[in-house]
């Protein structure tokens, strides 16, 4: 499946749980900036071919940039 149908299909489940504007918007948020460094970075573009190595290594990104390294 396509990350851009997943991402829709997960925020339109999660606005059927009532969660807030904010907390929608967040998600959104983060997730488009994962799928995007799936397609640039990692060549991903189908959500089956992610596996957990790939998982790994953007947490990796997302903390190194978090502590400025």
């Amino acid at each position: 499946m396509e990350m851009e149908a997943m991402i829709r299909e997960y925020l339109e489940y999660s606005m059927s749980r009532q969660r807030r504007k904010k907390t929608l918007h967040s998600y959104e948020q983060a997730l488009c900036m994962f799928s995007s460094w799936l397609q640039k970075d990692a060549g991903i573009h189908e959500v089956e071919q992610i596996r957990e190595s790939v998982m790994r290594k953007y947490i990796l990104i997302l903390f190194s940039n978090r502590n400025g390294l």
